[in-house]
């Protein structure tokens, strides 16, 4: 930091000692002052760069955040695909399954007629 210059000696008279202890006073009021804008600087300096920092991180952690919601937005288009595949299967299991009970129903039915046939048969032959 720069040293304001000393004042010059005032000229010997009778305002002399006023002058000198008026310059003594400005001067350190003037220094008081380019310390206190001295600090003021350092610690707006300090918190551009802390902004700085902080802006960085965000836009880190924004960036994460971007990335983990294409992740979850991939998750969720390929469990949406594999809920369909799983639905058109169901589908064919359930058709299926209708199937086989209309077939083991019309099976049981001929079976009831086989048997009503072979009650009829046997009585035939008891009758015989």
């Amino acid at each position: 930091m720069k040293r304001a210059p000393k004042a010059e000696p005032a000229e010997k008279g009778d305002n002399a000692p006023k002058t000198n202890a008026r310059d003594a006073k400005a001067l350190a009021r003037a220094r008081d002052e380019v310390a206190a804008a001295t600090r003021v600087l350092k610690e707006a300096e300090h918190a551009a760069q802390r902004q700085e920092f902080e802006s960085a991180r965000a836009a880190r952690d924004a960036e994460k955040a971007t990335k983990a919601v294409e992740t979850a937005r991939e998750a969720v288009e390929e469990a949406q695909s594999e809920l369909a595949k799983a639905e058109s299967a169901q589908a064919a299991a359930v058709k299926k399954k209708e199937a086989a009970e209309r077939r083991a129903q019309e099976a049981e039915t001929a079976a009831d007629g086989a048997r009503t046939r072979l009650e009829e048969a046997r009585a035939a032959l008891e009758g015989l």
